[in-house]
């Protein structure tokens, strides 16, 4: 892959990348607001994610409904209930110990089945792309593989794998396309970088301006829907897109983009970038920079606008599993994904994963 300009950044002398093109902006010697992981809000003291995420209270705005569907609603429960709550997470294992590396991990992907799981290491001057299986949730992952660098020459973002784990979408060096490896069996190497699956999109940017670029690929647990991050340039509004597609055998169409507010671009430059989507599609992870928060939306059917959003703290980059019992996410050390006001330094990112109560 290719190496990655390098800003150290606070005094706990963890690295974060700086480059023209990465879409997680850095100032020298800062992590400024619209990075992705910067200080929290210090005015209340408390830098730590609560051990349980509830709906807000009654009468608000985003008030959580039950688990059953309102009366006149002929839609189906969402399989993550805006209502549930998760308890405190633990360390993602693999037969070694801790499945994390020793740099900041950002979570890609986890399938809906549990049984395979990608990450980036954002610190990493070369931007490595990890991944690891299992043959039972009730085992840990095996050892973490990696994506050697004469495979595909990625950029230091996050990564996406298929629902049955057998390909993993990548951003390109430039940011301005995405690539698919694919692998025979879980457990194999990724090899066979091919970008055909992603025409449209491709085709999309490359008519765009060169400054406007993708990035946070995400797959639906149905293999029919895609999110991306489309943004930059003159782009000042939706910048999260979903794209779908009839079969699981179709090309991406290049999608469609979120206009609702709390998932558009801020006034003041700051993405929301998807996370994570639940089994039935109608429930959109994702991590919100202009509160420092990862968050979750919800909407009644997949032609509807998401409507109701709840708060999950400091969870970074979360993905449920397939019936939404399991969130896994990205986490500091204390298990919170603390970050430390007092210096302004990057966390070292491990893997977590909590279950719901």
């Amino acid at each position: 892959m290719r190496s990655n300009t390098l800003r150290v950044l606070g005094t706990a002398g963890v690295a974060m990348v700086c480059a023209a093109a990465v879409p997680l902006a850095c100032s020298d010697n800062t992590v400024t607001k619209s990075h992705i992981l910067d200080q929290p809000d210090t005015s209340t003291g408390d830098a730590s994610v609560p051990d349980t995420w509830t709906p807000p209270p009654d009468g608000s705005t985003n008030d959580a409904p039950s688990d059953a569907p309102a009366d006149g609603d002929a839609g189906p429960a969402p399989v993550c209930s805006p209502a549930a709550t998760y308890g405190s997470g633990s360390l993602v294992q693999s037969t070694s110990g801790s499945l994390s590396t020793n740099m900041a991990d950002w979570l890609g992907s986890i399938t809906g089945d549990e049984l395979s799981i990608a990450w980036m290491t954002g610190s990493d001057p070369n931007g490595t792309i990890y991944y690891a299986d299992r043959s039972s949730t009730a085992v840990p992952f095996a050892l973490p593989q990696t994506v050697k660098n004469n495979v595909v020459d990625a950029a230091t973002d996050r990564v996406a794998l298929t629902p049955d784990g057998l390909g993993l979408a990548v951003v390109a060096s430039d940011r301005r396309s995405f690539t698919m490896l694919t692998r025979a069996t879980r457990g194999d190497k990724f090899d066979n970088p091919d970008a055909s699956a992603f025409f449209a999109i491709n085709q999309m940017v490359s008519e765009s301006p060169s400054d406007q670029i993708v990035g946070d690929p995400i797959y639906g647990q149905d293999g029919l829907t895609f999110a991306f991050s489309f943004y930059g340039g003159q782009i000042s509004d939706a910048t999260i897109r979903i794209s779908s597609r009839p079969t699981t055998s179709d090309p991406w169409s290049s999608g469609s983009g979120l206009y609702e507010t709390e998932l558009a671009l801020t006034g003041s430059g700051q993405r929301r970038h998807a996370t994570g989507l639940s089994s039935d599609t109608l429930t959109l992870f994702y991590w919100d920079e202009s509160t420092l928060t990862e968050k979750a939306a919800w909407r009644p059917d997949t032609s509807s606008d998401f409507a109701q959003f709840v708060d999950l703290g400091l969870r970074i980059f979360a993905a449920p599993s397939s019936d939404c019992t399991k969130l896994y996410y990205s986490g500091g050390t204390s298990d919170a994904g603390a970050l430390d006001a007092s210096t302004s330094s990057l966390p070292d990112l491990d893997l977590y994963v909590a279950n719901k109560n």
